[in-house]
């Protein structure tokens, strides 16, 4: 198996893969019906690889389709179907699936995308709400068979609708969250048209530009304090309102003006 590890800009990574190669798989988990779970070492961890090309490992993608590169490759863990399985071949017969000439095509870039405080008020201008969900996985540190880190959805909408938060967002980071809903927003404004034909066109503006804070770090530290639900911050260019994702639906926190002030009546920010 081949790996073209690159940052499309100049610098790439060669690597090749062969079963049946002794390498040290040691065991570090089990799933809960009894199989192994092994992890290789650092050659096959994709993710070992970022720091070549200056980026986290959570940006890596499959260049066919941008997705986000699988935790399993970016982390060198494998199940085994049973004990006796070599770790080497079943990791590669999971990499290779569904790769034309058994080659696998990693990006090694960082979205270039406006900041999430950006996007707010690019979205309230266009007369649009916009929801950041976020999931914190704190819990699972140390446990391969789980989701690392947290999790990211950004998305816009018509004001006025009931919040939904992403259930599960599925973005390794707030800039693929980002970059993600940039790719359909032309979508959302031309939704935002009315069918009516005798209705006015809304016209984007922004009268008094809205002040939005730093986003990123005051949505982690809501996530924080709910680890492992997905958290919403949902802004409509007049409130800021927090929700909860509970087993049973969705659940209000609070509504502020802005996003420090919620985090503020919830005891979790201090100016």
């Amino acid at each position: 198996m081949n790996v073209t590890v690159t940052d499309l800009d100049g610098r790439v990574v060669h690597l090749t893969w062969r079963p049946g190669q002794p390498v040290p798989a040691p065991l570090v988990a089990s799933q809960p019906g009894g199989r192994p779970v092994h992890q290789l070492p650092d050659t096959y961890r994709l993710g070992s690889w970022a720091g070549n090309f200056g980026v986290r490992p959570e940006d890596l993608t499959e260049l066919d389709g941008a997705a986000s590169l699988d935790q399993n490759l970016r982390d060198g863990v494998v199940t085994l179907p049973d004990v006796g399985a070599d770790p080497l071949t079943c990791y590669l017969h999971r990499a290779v699936g569904g790769q034309p000439g058994a080659r696998l095509l990693v990006g090694a870039t960082r979205p270039e995308v406006p900041t999430l405080a950006e996007l707010v008020r690019l979205a309230v201008g266009l007369g649009l709400a916009l929801t950041v969900t976020a999931t914190d996985h704190s819990r699972n540190a140390g446990d391969p068979r789980l989701v690392q880190g947290d999790s990211w959805e950004v998305t816009v909408g018509l004001p006025g609708l009931p919040v939904d938060p992403a259930a599960p967002p599925t973005r390794n980071t707030p800039e693929a969250a980002i970059a993600f809903c940039l790719e359909y927003l032309d979508l959302m404004v031309l939704r935002s048209v009315p069918d009516d034909p005798t209705l006015p066109i809304r016209v984007p503006q922004a009268p008094r530009p809205i002040t939005v804070d730093d986003s990123v770090p005051l949505v982690r530290q809501l996530a924080r304090h709910h680890p492992g639900q997905p958290v919403a911050v949902h802004f409509d260019g007049v409130t800021c309102q927090l929700h909860l994702r509970e087993r049973d639906g969705v659940r209000h926190l609070t509504t502020a003006s802005t996003l420090p002030a919620a985090l503020t009546e919830l005891g979790l920010h201090s100016g």
